[in-house]
């Protein structure tokens, strides 16, 4: 049955519907979005925590209300599946990273703590780049060349 972004937040236990919007915006939960008797967007409940959890880790001070608690394991071979959204969104981030870091001043791992933090910002970047390149699609930007 669908519900209302704010009801399903309270079914899953979250504090606020920032985490579902996100999801929602980064199109990871385009199979169980649908419109509200106003316009709205709405949420199918059927397969929704299974769906979000593949993409959060549950935070130890996240109240559950009166949802069945997220279980924190994430079964891996589903994010990894080359059919999965998530591949195919890190298959989109991969090659942008890439690209903003000079691989030949790279050494093998370990790596200093220095070198993490560059990599963590680098993927931040990609990240963002890649969620603005879908933004711009999902809205159907005329500089993408459509006819």
């Amino acid at each position: 049955m669908p519900v209302s972004i704010t009801d399903a937040a309270a079914a899953l236990g979250f504090r606020s519907r920032s985490t579902l919007y996100r999801l929602l915006d980064q199109g990871l939960l385009k199979d169980w979005e649908r419109e509200g008797p106003r316009g709205q967007r709405w949420l199918e409940l059927e397969g929704l925590q299974s769906r979000v959890q593949k993409f959060i880790r549950l935070q130890i001070n996240s109240p559950q209300g009166k949802a069945e608690p997220l279980e924190q394991e994430v079964d891996l071979r589903e994010l990894t599946g080359a059919e999965s959204d998530a591949s195919q969104f890190w298959q989109r981030v991969a090659p942008v990273a890439n690209g903003f870091l000079d691989v030949s001043c790279w050494g093998p791992p370990p790596w200093s703590a220095e070198r993490w933090v560059t990599l963590c910002h680098v993927l931040e970047m990609a990240v963002e780049t890649v969620q603005e390149e879908t933004l711009l699609e999902s809205a159907g930007d005329p500089s993408q060349g459509r006819a």
